[in-house]
């Protein structure tokens, strides 16, 4: 589920692992492929540090996991 401030949230569903797409981020490559929307990225213990992000107008906007 991702929500947006001001925004209807949204499902998200997964196509492989650690990668998901919904509606309102496909992005088509072509008319029989599909760009993950949302990619997690994991280090080598297999956390969690960050997910990039491809939306219609977005190529490959990260976000990195930060320490508080």
């Amino acid at each position: 589920m991702i929500e947006v401030p001001g925004r209807a949230e949204f499902v998200l569903r997964p196509i492989f692992t650690d990668a998901f797409q919904g509606a309102r981020v496909r992005v088509p490559d072509d008319d029989a492929l599909q760009l993950p929307a949302v990619k997690c990225s994991r280090d080598a213990r297999g956390v969690v540090t960050g997910f990039t992000v491809n939306a219609v107008d977005v190529r490959s906007l990260r976000f990195d996991r930060v320490k508080r």
